[in-house]
């Protein structure tokens, strides 16, 4: 309790405002629970804001069950605040249904009746839980029942159908709707897009200010991200210049599109240019935007380039993962710049990225490439072996062609003994030798026992010269 709750007087039993006030100091949602129940049992009768308040904190910190019984105690009808952040809760959690089920029992076990503002919050979490079927069912209900739908309503429903794949009940729906903002021209012009009616969408775009509705942000950014995705670089730029011009600010979504979409179609440089644009306006760039651009400049082997953008990522606190490390590292070692690949895998293992299930293939991948192209120099074959050596201890897996080449190398330098290791290393990881693999070696160990027999009849020779 802080030290203000303190110096109240307190009457016996509490009145409700100092019940209310009491919770209010509680920052533990189990602890107000607790002085709710003390200060209830005592004689006080708390009034509906002191349960909103307390129902809405219980819900918000996970305690479904407590947060309902609570409300179902409650004489009066429950408080609405309280019960509709027990549904938003529930959706949060991942349990639409059991926010449905909640929602269907509220008249009788909580004394509450549907309202428009109930319908809408289930309506809403069913929808973005992938329960589009669901939503239109409880939609038809709320009909039947002669709550008139919101604006809100019509929304949701909007977007329930596009995401299902109705889009073209969507449209219906849209064109009956009696008033409508940004909002439902988003949503329908968005589900256009992803079924390829990108003309249908730049139409409604393009009605908008006809209808008195000013295009936002979302609107000019949903056209520019499906021309781009449509390969129509021409058309979403146009899209993006009369954004400029209508001085609507683009967002981090805005410019990560735009810098994603002209990547993928070679224009790397123009892409540079965003990025440098975004800086200027303050607009920091996220792991998506910086993802994008060095796919790009590595895939036009813009290396240089890309490694520039890389650092700077990396100075903002955005940490690569291994996927980018996978783009530059590769892309150094194609170029043959293999010490350069070496250092950035040292550097991606500092920083602590290790192999899960998705990355795996990637680690693997970086790792045995960095030893081949370091075994193709002579002068870098210790550092191969380094890694190799590191790659093992890492539980990393070494690829057939990769013990191969490191056999014909060792074999080559005469180190046969430690070629030897690298085969006994392939046979434990169950990875048999191919011929040329068993060929070196057996080469070698010919070639040793060879020289040796030569140096002992050698040594014969002078000793029976010298008798």
């Amino acid at each position: 309790m802080t030290s203000k709750a303190s110096a109240m007087k307190w009457s016996s039993p509490l009145a409700p405002s100092q019940l209310l006030r009491l919770i209010r100091s509680e920052p533990d949602s189990l602890s107000a629970l607790r002085l709710f129940d003390a200060a209830t049992a005592s004689g006080s009768c708390p009034d509906p804001a002191s349960i909103s308040l307390l129902g809405s904190r219980l819900a918000a910190s996970g305690h479904f069950t407590l947060c309902f019984s609570l409300l179902s105690q409650s004489l009066s009808p429950a408080p609405e605040p309280a019960f509709l952040s027990l549904l938003r809760s529930l959706g949060r959690s991942r349990r639409p249904l059991s926010a449905l089920r909640l929602f269907r029992i509220a008249p009788k076990s909580l004394r509450l009746p549907h309202s428009a503002k109930s319908y809408n919050t289930v309506l809403s979490l069913l929808v973005s839980n992938n329960q589009a079927p669901l939503a239109l069912s409880l939609y038809n209900e709320m009909r039947k029942e002669n709550i008139a739908p919101t604006l809100g309503t019509y929304n949701v429903m909007l977007k329930g159908l596009c995401v299902s794949g109705s889009v073209e009940k969507a449209v219906r729906l849209f064109q009956g709707m009696d008033e409508v903002d940004a909002c439902s021209y988003n949503t329908v012009m968005d589900g256009l897009c992803k079924v390829g009616r990108l003309q249908e969408a730049k139409e409604l775009f393009d009605e908008m200010p006809n209808k008195g509705i000013e295009a936002t942000v979302v609107s000019f950014t949903t056209l520019i991200h499906w021309f781009l995705k449509s390969r129509k670089v021409d058309c979403a730029m146009e899209v993006f210049s009369e954004m400029c011009n209508r001085r609507i600010s683009p967002n981090v979504v805005t410019y990560s599109s735009l810098i994603d979409g002209l990547c993928k179609e070679g224009q790397s440089v123009m892409a540079v240019h965003l990025l440098n644009r975004m800086v200027k306006e303050r607009i920091s760039p996220n792991a998506i935007t910086y993802s994008s651009l060095i796919s790009g400049l590595c895939k036009e082997e813009r290396l240089n380039e890309a490694m520039q953008v890389f650092d700077r990522m990396r100075l903002q606190g955005k940490k690569p993962d291994a996927g980018l490390f996978c783009k530059i590292i590769c892309g150094l070692c194609i170029t043959g710049r293999v010490r350069e690949a070496s250092n950035y895998l040292d550097e991606m293992v500092l920083s602590g990225i290790s192999p899960n299930r998705l990355t795996w293939s990637l680690h693997v991948r970086i790792h045995n490439d960095v030893i081949l192209c370091l075994c193709k120099e002579a002068a870098q074959f210790a550092r191969a072996f380094q890694v190799y050596l590191c790659t093992r201890t890492r539980g990393i897996s070494v690829e057939r062609k990769t013990f191969q080449v490191l056999v014909d190398c060792l074999c080559k330098r005469g180190e046969g003994e430690m070629a030897s290791r690298v085969v006994h290393d392939m046979l434990l990881e169950r990875c048999l030798p191919e011929r040329e693999t068993w060929h070196s070696i057996v080469s070698f160990i010919l070639e040793k026992e060879e020289s040796r027999r030569r140096g002992s009849e050698y040594s014969s020779s002078a000793g029976a010269l010298l008798i």
